[in-house]
């Protein structure tokens, strides 16, 4: 496994962690089992959402935490 492929891993690793220091549950449920979806704020507006219910993770640039999650479910964000 590369370098990169390991840091993807242990990114995705952290981001089903049960505890984040800010995370925002949003209004917008998972595709796949019906919950809330997290956002994480990371930077630069990217965001990081998860399911915790069925171990969904994606990363998705978006203006507001809402926005990503919708963006994730397959919303229009408008750029």
């Amino acid at each position: 496994m590369s370098n990169k492929e390991k840091e993807l891993h242990a990114l995705f690793q952290a981001a089903l962690a049960a505890d984040w220091p800010s995370h925002l549950r949003t209004s917008a449920s998972c595709r796949q089992c019906g919950e809330p979806l997290e956002a994480q704020y990371c930077e630069d507006r990217l965001y990081l959402v998860r399911c915790t219910k069925c171990g969904f993770v994606t990363l998705i640039k978006a203006r507001k935490p809402l926005m990503a999650a919708l963006g994730v479910r397959g919303w229009d964000l408008g750029g």
